[in-house]
């Protein structure tokens, strides 16, 4: 979604850039967007004092609202938003909340580029924390789908406290369809698992199931991410996400 501005509404315009990029393609000198890229169809609104942007994203069942706030510069032109899981409210969210998959805004395959190969997607599925289909009558949810050997999800930005609990655990809500491992990591997609969820085959077909790991505390602000390591196939669906202390630490 691009921009320009004028000194008057009869222009001359001139170009401004991106307001925002499905995965932040061009941002900050990224080649390339880190999810599937399409039209956005956006609009704009002020609300005290603070201008937000009003798109949507595409996934496998049709088109998902998004929102960011924006920055504005002393020439009246906009920074480009950073394509994140916050939505409008630009704080970090609760790391020790219950999240959604479904706000996940990095989703790249084995390949690289999401629109190559398997890649994670989000799809619509049936799922007793969903909302009432009209047309199915059905509880649906759109959940993490696409989880192959080497697809990688990440949720920007989860914030952990100032004063860290002696031990966390993470616990993420999987419809099993193989066996494997979901590395844990934080800031970089690359970087080294701080923990793993184990998903055995007893796990497989019993439906939604939580499934958890322990890992020392941490604090601050940090972009998670979830790579996905199936002994065949695909790991599965993942609906929710969440951190919990073992022993409460002061925010």
């Amino acid at each position: 979604m691009y921009h320009a501005v004028a000194d008057a509404p009869t222009g001359p315009f001139r170009r401004a850039g991106p307001l925002v990029a499905l995965g932040n393609a061009w941002k900050d000198g990224q080649i390339g967007a880190t999810d599937r890229v399409g039209n956005t169809h956006g609009g704009m609104f002020r609300n005290e004092g603070t201008w937000y942007q009003i798109y949507h994203r595409q996934t496998a069942n049709g088109r998902q609202a998004c929102g960011t706030a924006l920055t504005r510069r002393s020439n009246g032109a906009f920074e480009q938003a950073d394509y994140a899981s916050v939505g409008l409210d630009p704080r970090p969210l609760d790391a020790f909340e219950r999240w959604p998959a479904y706000i996940a805004c990095y989703l790249m395959g084995p390949r690289g580029l999401p629109t190559r190969g398997k890649r994670p997607i989000l799809v619509l599925r049936e799922h007793p924390g969903g909302t009432d289909d009209h047309d199915s009558g059905r509880l649906t949810l759109q959940v993490l789908s696409g989880t192959w050997a080497g697809a990688i999800a990440g949720f920007k930005y989860l914030d952990f406290g100032a004063t860290p609990a002696d031990s966390i655990e993470f616990g993420v809500e999987v419809d099993a369809r193989d066996s494997g491992s979901i590395d844990i990591r934080l800031d970089d997609p690359a970087g080294p698992a701080i923990a793993t969820v184990q998903v055995s085959q007893d796990a497989v077909g019993r439906g939604w199931s939580r499934l958890t790991a322990s890992m020392p505390g941490i604090t601050g602000v940090h972009a998670l991410y979830l790579a996905f390591h199936p002994d065949e196939g695909e790991i599965g669906d993942v609906s929710f996400f969440g951190f919990t202390r073992d022993r409460q630490g002061a925010a």
